[in-house]
């Protein structure tokens, strides 16, 4: 998936003749991927698991109730506890009525702190994999990357104009990408001229007096030329960049 389309890019005047699909659609994947290295998350649905080409994701159990996710939830499939201190590792699934996962369309919005939240109590629970969970003070065991989650994620808004529960990628993300592939399209023409106007864009900032305000941000943001898809991700980055996929808790 990407966050446009090659027919939402011609629909801005992008003329087809001049700039085939096929080029068209490897500027929008490499936006994609832009954003997403700007950013640390992602705007379309991707889902973690053994049979996903993104594999299981790991977090490392911090002894509180809160297990922090690196993107907002779509929906958990499962949990498990893994101890890695036998050989082979072994896992055992934390029961969905133990926790709850605060996903977009459950509520309350909580796409900006992500998180699964135990809500278990009572004695013991996980010996069967010589792990104490801490369920009497609701805390996830301490450990690093000893919990595996399965699950869709992906930082998603309701969408009004689809069925009940239907989410689509941020419409500023979306127009964001559309600016910035027409914006990498003259390269393919004249490489000379692409560059003359990032000069000339970053030229503008310093014109404007803002230099100070836009300076940072573009040195932030791998300097994207554009400085309202600057400041669309900059929001983005400030809150997911030190979240991590694979156990950073943020």
């Amino acid at each position: 998936m990407a966050y446009t389309t090659t027919a939402a890019v011609y629909a801005e005047g992008v003329v087809e003749a001049n700039f085939p699909a096929p080029l068209v659609q490897g500027r929008i994947d490499e936006v994609t991927e832009l954003f997403d290295n700007i950013t640390g998350t992602w705007f379309e649905p991707r889902t973690f698991d053994v049979a996903s080409v993104y594999g299981i994701m790991l977090r490392n159990g911090s002894g509180r109730r809160i297990l922090r996710m690196p993107a907002p939830i779509i929906s958990i499939a499962e949990i498990r506890y893994v101890d890695h201190t036998v050989d082979p590792a072994t896992t055992e699934v934390v029961p969905s009525t133990e926790y709850f996962a605060h996903d977009r369309l459950s509520g309350p919005d909580d796409r900006w702190a992500p998180k699964v939240s135990l809500i278990g109590i009572g004695g013991r629970f996980g010996s069967s994999v010589g792990v104490n969970r801490r369920r009497e003070n609701r805390g996830w065991t301490r450990g690093f990357r000893n919990i595996e989650v399965d699950g869709t994620f992906g930082f998603m808004e309701i969408d009004p104009a689809g069925p009940a529960g239907t989410l689509r990628t941020p419409l500023e993300i979306q127009r964001s990408a559309i600016a910035m592939v027409i914006h990498l399209l003259p390269d393919m023409a004249d490489p000379a001229a692409a560059e003359e106007r990032r000069l000339g864009d970053l030229r503008a900032f310093e014109v404007a007096d803002r230099k100070e305000t836009y300076g940072p941000m573009l040195r932030n943001t791998s300097s994207t030329g554009l400085p309202d898809v600057d400041r669309v991700l900059l929001r983005y980055s400030h809150r997911f960049r030190a979240r991590g996929l694979h156990g950073e808790q943020g």
